[in-house]
C-alpha cells in the first residue's frame, strides 16, 4: 500500500503539471552522465539481527557502510517560466528566474565487502563476519529550480552562463543483494555458516537537492554541469533457510543513503 501511494501521488504531480500551461514556457529535454564519488551511511555500521529458535540464540551482525563508487546516467525533462521558448509565454519578469523539472536516473548502489563483528545471544560469544552486498537505485525527482543568468547577448538575452539550484522530493527504488558468511554458537562451539537469501526491494521517498551551471552554447542548445544530493532511509527484509534447523528465517537492514555525485550533460531547449 505504502508503495503504491508513493507512485500514486508522483503521478498526480506530474499530470497535474502537464495539463498546467508549461508549454508556453522555454522547456528542455536533455540526458547526462557521471559519477557516484560519495554514497555513504549516515551511521557508522549497518546491523542485521538474525535469529536461530532452534538453537534459542540470536547474532546481530555490525559492520562498516561504505559503497564503492560507480557510474550514473539519467534524463531531465523541464522548463523555465520566460517567453524565449519557440513556442513564446506571458509570464511575469521575475518568473524567467524559475523553474521546475522531472529528473531520472540510476546507478549501481553496491556495498564494499567488508569484515564486521558478529556477537551471539547476548554477548556470550562473539565471531566475525564478512558482509557483501550488490545493488541498484533509480531515482525520480520533482525539482523546482532557481536560476540566474550572465553573458547574456541578442540570442540568448537571459545569459549564456546561468548557476541554478533544483530542490525537491524524490521516490528512490533501491534493491540490494546481500551475503553474510559468519558463525554460530551451538554446543559451545563456534560453527562457520553463510547466509545467501534473496534480493529485496523498497520504494522510498527521499530528498533530492541539485546545485548545478549551464552554459547556452545557443539558444536551443545547453551543456550542464550539476552535483546531485539525494538522502533517503530504505528498509530491506531478507529471508532464507536456516543452514542448522532447516526453519523459515528473516533478516534486516536499514541503512541511511546520502548519495553524492557529479555529472555532465547536455539539453536541447524549445
Amino acid at each position: 500500500m505504502r508503495h503504491k501511494a508513493l507512485l500514486s501521488g508522483l503521478v498526480t504531480v506530474i499530470i497535474s503539471v502537464i495539463m498546467a500551461p508549461v508549454a508556453q514556457a522555454e522547456m528542455y529535454v536533455g540526458g547526462y552522465a557521471g559519477f557516484v564519488r560519495s554514497a555513504t551511511v549516515f551511521r557508522d555500521y549497518l546491523v542485521l539481527t538474525t535469529h536461530h529458535p532452534a538453537q534459542g540464540t540470536f547474532e546481530r551482525h555490525q559492520t562498516r557502510g561504505t559503497f564503492n563508487p560507480s557510474i550514473i546516467g539519467g534524463l531531465k525533462v523541464g522548463a523555465w517560466f520566460n517567453d524565449q521558448g519557440a513556442l513564446g509565454g506571458s509570464y511575469p519578469d521575475w518568473m524567467k528566474y524559475v523553474g521546475l523539472y522531472f529528473d531520472f536516473s540510476c546507478h549501481p548502489q553496491n556495498f564494499k565487502s567488508r569484515e564486521g563483528n558478529t556477537i551471539i545471544a547476548n554477548d556470550l560469544a562473539r565471531a566475525r563476519n564478512l558482509f557483501k552486498s550488490a545493488g541498484s537505485t533509480t531515482t525520480f525527482a520533482v525539482m523546482l529550480a532557481a536560476r540566474y543568468g550572465f553573458c547574456g547577448d541578442k540570442d540568448v538575452p537571459f545569459g549564456r552562463l546561468q548557476p541554478y539550484l533544483g530542490v525537491g522530493p524524490a521516490v528512490i527504488f533501491t534493491t540490494q543483494k546481500i551475503s553474510l558468511s559468519s558463525r554460530a554458537l551451538i554446543g559451545g562451539a563456534l560453527v562457520p555458516y553463510m547466509i545467501n537469501p534473496e534480493s529485496d526491494t523498497d520504494v522510498t521517498p527521499a530528498l533530492a537537492i541539485e546545485p548545478g551551471l549551464k552554459w547556452m552554447v545557443s539558444k536551443n542548445l545547453g551543456l550542464d554541469f550539476s552535483f546531485k544530493f539525494r538522502w533517503a532511509h530504505p528498509s530491506f527484509t531478507f529471508h532464507y533457510i536456516d543452514p542448522f534447523s532447516a526453519t523459515p528465517e528473516s533478516m534486516t537492514l536499514h541503512p541511511q543513503y546520502l548519495i553524492l555525485s557529479f555529472q555532465v550533460g547536455a539539453a536541447y531547449h524549445f
